[in-house]
This record gives C-alpha cells, structure tokens and sequence, in this order.
C-alpha cells in the first residue's frame, strides 16, 4: 500500500504527540493537511468534528508542540479546512477554507491568529518562498486557471497564465524565484515583468 507523504507525517505527528502526552483519544479527526516546522518542533494539523454521515460539522487549525506538550486552537470555522503551509520562520500559515462551494485561501499570522489576506478564487496551494516571504498558489479568474504569488513585504500578488496541471513549485535562491513544473514536464517561472510566463528547459 502507497501512502502518500502528507499522511504518513501526520502518522508520525499524532504518534509523536499522543506518546508525549500532548493529544488524548477523542471523536475528532485530524486530517492528512498538515506541516511541520522542524525549527521550532511545531507541529500544524486540522482537527474536524464530524457527524455520523462522516460530514464536517467544524474544522479547527491546531498548533501541538512536541517539546512543552502544548497545544493551541490558531483558527476555527464551521466550514471545511485543508492545505495547511506554515512560512519558514513559523509567523504565517496559509490555508484554504470552504466558503459557499468555493476555496479560499487565507494567510494566518500566528502569533495574533488574524487572518492577514486571502483570495478567494483559490484553487490549491503550492508553497512558500525559501525566505517565507512569498506564497504560490493556484487561482481561477474568468474561467481561466493563473499561478499566482502573493507577496508579504509588498502586499501584492502577480500572476501568470498557464495551461495543465502543476505539480511541484521550487523555490530557487538563485534567481529569487519559484520554477513550476507542468505536467508536461516543461519547467517554468514568473519573470520580471510579473505577469508572463517565461518557459525553460526543464533541465534548469
């Protein structure tokens, strides 16, 4: 059986939390979106609530650290949660929320748990920066899918229109950039103008 890498951590996660004493057996379910920051041994899972027909009830981003045992409810809602990204330094989470049949994807300051941005023409999130500056994600506009990054310090997103499916984002910190990489194998970055796609090697 193939488990996927996202499952296998929260595996690791809840073994590691419930052996420390930081989580006890209850009726929630903590989802497979979840990230860890080795830096800080911080760990950020979803908690749902569900009912009998297995529906989310609530949805609750939790933050449990490995070495204090404690644990902190950083966002709550009655709609779904998922693909939870903490930046590099621990200070923003991103995530998406289920809102009227339609994700949005918030950014979270940690230490406040206030909702910073979110946009909600979302489609999936990619990653944050090496310098946990900037969030690439997907997004729909008109009908028509863009790779979109938005930026802490500047308070702006660009944007870049593609076609097919994205599955990896790479943060390069040669060129201070993301490369995509499109299920046709093609590699690909945002340039300098902010708003075309430069196509390269997929070697690069």
């Amino acid at each position: 059986m193939n488990l996927t890498r996202p499952f296998i951590l929260l595996l690791i996660v809840i073994a590691h939390m419930l052996s420390a004493g930081a989580l006890h057996a209850d009726s929630n379910v903590y989802s497979s979106d979840s990230d860890y920051l080795k830096k800080l041994d911080e760990a950020y899972l979803i908690q749902r609530k569900v009912d009998k027909g297995r529906s989310t009830k609530s949805a609750a981003i939790i933050s449990a650290n490995f070495e204090n045992r404690v644990k902190k409810v950083l966002y709550s809602t009655k709609n779904d949660l998922g693909g939870v990204k903490v930046n590099k330094d621990g200070t923003y989470l991103a995530f998406y929320e289920y809102k009227m049949n339609a994700r949005t994807i918030s950014i979270l300051e940690i230490n406040s748990k206030n909702i910073v941005w979110e946009d909600s023409s979302a489609l999936y999130l990619l990653g944050w920066s090496g310098d946990g500056n900037i969030l690439s994600y997907v997004g729909l506009e008109g009908g028509k899918s863009f790779i979109k990054e938005y930026s802490l310090s500047s308070q702006k997103t660009r944007k870049a229109k593609f076609s097919g499916h994205i599955y990896l984002a790479k943060w390069d910190n040669k060129c201070n950039c993301f490369y995509y990489m499109y299920a046709d194998r093609k590699s690909t970055r945002l340039n300098s103008s902010h708003t075309d796609i430069s196509r390269m090697p997929s070697s690069a």
